[in-house]
């Protein structure tokens, strides 16, 4: 399977900032496979709002995978 700093991109962060932005990352990117990659029922689940939400997938790189 890999090492748990592959699987767990939190583990390699060497401050705590950097810590909590892989962290939302990790979490973000799987509540959004979990609604299909439904920004609006991912931000109503996550009780943010959706323009925060597209922010945050803005910020974070985050993509659908093909």
């Amino acid at each position: 399977m890999g090492s748990s700093a592959a699987r767990e991109p939190w583990l390699r962060a060497d401050t705590f900032e950097e810590f909590k932005q892989a962290a939302e990352r990790a979490y973000l990117l799987a509540k959004l496979k979990e609604h299909d990659w439904n920004v609006s029922e991912t931000a109503r689940t996550l009780r943010m709002p959706r323009s925060n939400l597209y922010k945050k997938i803005e910020r974070y790189h985050l993509a659908r995978e093909a």
